[in-house]
């Protein structure tokens, strides 16, 4: 059974009235029809001037950078490549083998976590011979040094 809805209020009262199945779809249609739909009842009124709030949530601080935090965050959420950013924090070079000893995890998976880092930015390595000695880029090593204190303070907030 097809239920071509009219508006919206009657979307929700046809999927209250579908049987129990769930075999029968319910035909919207374009989004631009939806849109119609929405903007002929009481769902297409707001509180606010869309306008107004997309001039005004741009002044909101860092909202426009929130894809770079965001993928920032996303690199050092992860354990390991926290671990590995506070041993070279602590540390002008450190070599990968280093990083092995420390995580006792395998070496690939090191290396694995070493390039996402490089590829971000991070890190930068040098190579002597078969080794690859790895440090923080200079200029973000003040910012992960704040961040480090930041977090230090913090974790007293967080429950374990």
């Amino acid at each position: 059974m097809n239920i071509l809805l009219q508006n919206p209020i009657q979307q929700i009262r046809g999927i209250n009235k579908m049987s129990k199945s769930g075999r029968e779809s319910i035909e919207i249609g374009s989004k631009d029809r939806v849109e119609k739909l929405i903007d002929g009842t009481e769902l297409g009124k707001t509180c606010v001037d869309l306008k107004e709030w997309k001039k005004s949530i741009k002044n909101i601080p860092a909202y426009l950078e929130a894809d770079v935090i965001s993928t920032f965050l996303k690199m050092i959420s992860n354990p390991i490549r926290l671990k590995i950013l506070l041993i070279l924090l602590e540390r002008e070079w450190a070599c990968n083998c280093e990083f092995e000893y420390a995580f006792d995890i395998h070496q690939a998976l090191i290396s694995h976590h070493l390039k996402l880092l490089r590829d971000s930015n991070f890190i930068t390595f040098t190579k002597t011979g078969s080794w690859k000695y790895y440090k923080i880029r200079d200029e973000i090593r003040p910012y992960l040094k704040g961040l480090r204190a930041y977090l230090m303070e913090s974790t007293q907030f967080v429950q374990k």
